[in-house]
């Protein structure tokens, strides 16, 4: 019928519908045969682990996480777990923070202004 609103699907010889292929067809290679970097591994840190480590963590089960000394301090520190662990992290991060303060290059201390407030008004004065 000439009022049908859709228009009928035209199948033209002139340009044959070509399909092209969804994947690649050859595998990119990946050679496995380049010598390691380094010789003994090494933790994503830059700490070489001994054999007997690597051994330990394949075999202590999925998911299993292992702290640090740094991590068991923090967590002792914010739990406030052991008598002086709060006071003696808190003095070595002062000692720390001193340190750096001297360095030009460390932001330490970074400034708290100026406040949303403040440049919300330098710039309805700039506008003016």
């Amino acid at each position: 019928p000439a009022d049908d609103p859709i228009s009928p699907i035209s199948r033209s010889g002139a340009f044959p519908h070509k399909t092209s292929p969804a994947v690649a067809t050859q595998t990119p290679l990946i050679d496995t045969n380049t010598p390691a970097i380094n010789h003994a591994p090494v933790e994503l840190d830059g700490g070489a682990i001994s054999r007997e480590d690597l051994e330990r963590r394949a075999t202590d089960g999925v998911g299993s996480r292992l702290m640090g000394g740094e991590e068991e301090d923090i967590d002792a520190e914010f739990l406030g777990e052991g008598g002086n662990t709060g006071r003696e992290a808190r003095e070595k991060r002062a000692a720390m923070l001193a340190s750096r303060s001297k360095d030009p290059g460390v932001i330490v201390d970074v400034p708290q202004e100026p406040t949303a407030d403040e440049v919300d008004a330098a710039r309805k004065a700039d506008a003016l």
